[in-house]
């Protein structure tokens, strides 16, 4: 092929990829971010509440996460002038589910009965691409019902008290249809028959009946409610407050009428226009359970790889119906049907997450029976710490299995924090026998640090102390420790007494959350009493002392020795006999220094190079 030949195939060919680059008519590229910006969802079951001064108003959130990962949501309230608020800091919502919060609202005794607040409840993730949610709710104080006996103070009778009241919408005005639901309960001591309320009045005009409702009989400590349409009358424009007045007349078991009488205290909404917006129908309190963990705890502290412990919880019923036939659930992963419908066979625990702690001794489902709503039930369970684990906080998830009073199944998931810690783990002892110790005399502990553990260890200052002893060279920094490495410390120990001696050795260090922390050793010594000088003391290989100064024996000199000194004569060298070796201090054959009661033949040993 020619030259020319190749020129045009090259020439045609990048004329077709540059054709294929240019960008083709009604065709539009866009990017995808993969990471899709998921939202939150919150509703309340009311925005609006009462209750009695010195009591607590709860309000029931549920929060969806419509995001695809997981989240943490930080939840944060206004402030309240009529009490304070009560709530969880934060809650962990997985992928596509939606998790229960209660906010309380705590009244003070001091509250005004008729006033009112709006208090805003923020829902902050602390993924930014989700926005956060806000919802305004509402609580008013009311007055305290009074009842009006009519026998003898003492004198067993039924007492029938509203214990609590709410509204079906979140506001009323004027001209506002509304019901109103009123509790009430028998505290006295006998039943109570032929209950009648009456709900007549100017201000609230009541609607589908004649504002008279007959309940029956109500048994000691049994609960009723009744409910009763109102039309707002404008007769109450432009005020802020209404007062609903009930009476109630029942009989007990003899025949005998009591009455009472009740006010209701409602907040209305005043408009400052002409035109009244259509108000928004809420959703009407729904019952049923809702399982929390009131606390947990441990009985090893800290958790370590390989730790096994019992873990102790406290579970709590806050719904207002109860829960029946709890299963607890560890490591969750208990999907039930969506719609609560109840399905055959039984709860299944195997596809729950126990990748760190996992269950000793018993399966991770627990089975805890009924739990009435406000009651409480401990239970226990022992598990293990995975040895694979890295220290760290590792959260733990805790379903809970049960059905409601309608028979429908419900699960609620929980969390809860553990902490794993992986301390070091080091054997403080002799490196070599330290031989006998004497009370008041110096002696030397070669002491040795070993790393025991399977990882590094970062030491700080180790101090060696004794009670009532003189320590020098007692602190020193020991820094890394490899596995199986050691670091020698040689202290002097000067005992004050014979007998046991402790030395304690303390070693300080930071743990893996940063926190101080201390490791102590005990080492326990023998002292001995303190050999006495002179003739009956310690001498050369445990002989006998000299008797005071003296000079060793002249040893008798040889003929040869002789004719060699008489040489060293002749030829001008010094041929004087010899004479014993003076020691230093001007006793000849005997040492005055060093201690005189230890061993004074031992064998030099040379301590170990310190560890790394």
């Amino acid at each position: 092929m020619s030259k020319s030949s190749l020129l045009r195939i090259l020439t045609l060919f990048t004329l077709l990829m540059a054709a294929l680059a240019l960008p083709r008519p009604g065709v539009t590229v866009q990017a995808v971010d993969l990471r899709q910006t998921g939202t939150l969802g919150v509703s309340v079951d009311q925005v609006s509440k009462s209750g009695l001064p010195g009591s607590s108003v709860l309000f029931n959130f549920t929060v969806q996460n419509n995001a695809l990962t997981d989240i943490n949501v930080t939840i944060t309230t206004s402030a309240s002038g009529l009490g304070n608020v009560s709530a969880p800091g934060s809650v962990f919502i997985a992928a596509n589910d939606s998790q229960s919060v209660q906010v309380a609202i705590n009244l003070s005794a001091t509250a005004v009965p008729g006033s009112s607040e709006g208090i805003t409840v923020t829902f902050t993730p602390t993924d930014p691409t989700i926005p956060a949610a806000s919802r305004l709710i509402s609580v008013s104080v009311s007055a305290p019902p009074t009842a009006q006996p009519t026998t003898p103070p003492g004198a067993a009778r039924p007492l029938v008290v509203v214990s609590g009241y709410y509204l079906d919408k979140d506001t009323i005005a004027v001209g506002d249809s509304f019901k109103l639901f009123v509790e009430l309960r028998n505290n006295g001591a006998l039943n109570a028959s032929n209950l009648i309320l009456s709900f007549v009045n100017e201000s609230f005009l009541p609607q589908d009946t004649g504002g008279v409702v007959a309940l029956g009989s109500l048994d000691v400590g049994s609960k009723r409610e009744v409910s009763q349409r109102f039309l707002v009358s404008s007769a109450l424009a432009g005020q802020g407050v209404g007062i609903v007045p009930v009476k109630l007349t029942y009989t007990d078991a003899n025949g005998v009428a009591y009455n009472e009488a009740f006010s209701i205290t409602l907040q209305l909404r005043v408009y400052s226009g002409a035109a009244a917006p259509t108000p928004t129908p809420t959703q009407a309190q729904v019952f049923r359970p809702q399982l929390v963990i009131a606390a947990y705890q441990t009985d090893v502290d800290p958790l370590q790889p390989g730790t096994q412990f019992n873990l102790d919880l406290e579970i709590g019923n806050l719904g207002n119906a109860d829960a029946r036939s709890v299963t607890m659930v560890l490591g969750g992963g208990v999907s039930p049907d969506p719609s609560g419908t109840p399905q055959p066979g039984g709860v299944s625990g195997g596809s729950g997450d126990l990748t760190n702690f996992a269950p000793v001794g018993s399966s991770n489902l627990v089975y805890l029976g009924d739990l009435p709503a406000s009651a409480t039930a401990k239970t226990s369970t022992r598990l293990i710490v995975n040895v694979s684990a890295n220290p760290g906080a590792y959260t733990l998830k805790i379903s809970f299995v049960y059905t409601d009073p309608k028979g429908n199944r419900l699960v609620d998931d929980q969390v809860i924090t553990l902490l794993i810690y992986q301390l070091p783990s080091v054997e403080v002892n002799f490196y070599r026998d330290p031989g006998p110790i004497y009370a008041e005399q110096m002696a030397t502990l070669p002491l040795q640090v070993v790393n025991l553990g399977r990882k590094q260890a970062v030491l700080g200052n180790m101090t060696v102390t004794a009670a009532g002893a003189e320590v020098q060279n007692n602190t020193t920094l020991v820094g890394p420790l490899d596995p199986g490495g050691f670091f020698t410390l040689d202290a002097m120990l000067t005992p004050p007494q014979p007998g046991p001696l402790d030395l304690n050795v303390a070693i300080n260090y930071t743990d893996d959350f940063n926190q101080s922390r201390q490791i102590n050793q005990t080492i326990t010594l023998n002292v001995l009493e303190g050999a006495p000088l002179g003739p009956e003391g310690p001498g050369m290989n445990g002989n006998p002392g000299m008797e005071g100064p003296g000079v060793l024996p002249t040893v008798e000199e040889t003929f040869w020795q002789k004719v060699l000194r008489f040489l060293k004569g002749l030829i001008g060298l010094d041929s004087a006999p010899p004479q014993p070796e003076a020691f230093p201090g001007g006793m000849e054959g005997i040492p005055t220094e060093g201690p005189v009661n230890a061993p004074v033949e031992q064998p030099v040993i040379i301590p170990p190079q310190k560890g790394p």
